[in-house]
């Protein structure tokens, strides 16, 4: 059998769940991701998780706040003047933007309330603070590492 190495270019398939069972994402529908191992395309703990794996292998993996999208930080509430927001923006509570700041990083943002002058926004990655669970299956090793 084939086994994942640091490196290696690979397919998996992959759900993932939070505690309650419900899936925030999953390529079982679709076709499986490709990934080289090391190059820090997903979460380093996902990666690491697959390295030691073999092709048609499952694993089912807990990734702690820590080791995932990090703790929900209560001070990365925002509260922006209606006049620094873009022409014709609508809130809608509970709605998620996502937006890329001058240096490039994706930011989320979750509508918290608004009124007439102002609109609160829950800065903080939506899974942040959660702890989840990945089920990774090894479709593929694509291409092995070069030594």
């Amino acid at each position: 059998m084939d086994i994942a190495k640091q490196g290696d270019t690979v397919r998996v398939d992959y759900t993932g769940k939070l505690d309650n069972d419900s899936i925030f994402i999953t390529t079982l529908m679709d076709e499986p991701t490709v990934i080289t191992l090391g190059a820090r395309q997903f979460l380093p703990s996902f990666e690491d998780a697959i390295i030691g794996m073999e092709t048609g292998e499952w694993k089912s993996i807990k990734i702690s706040p820590q080791d995932g999208y990090g703790p929900y930080i209560e001070n990365h509430i925002m509260k922006e003047d209606r006049l620094q927001l873009p022409e014709g923006f609508e809130p809608t509570v509970g709605e998620r933007y996502s937006f890329r700041e001058s240096n490039g990083m994706v930011r989320h943002a979750k509508v918290l309330s608004f009124t007439d002058t102002h609109v609160t926004f829950d800065m903080n990655h939506p899974l942040a603070g959660l702890e989840i669970t990945f089920d990774i299956n090894l479709v593929e090793i694509v291409k092995k590492a070069t030594a």
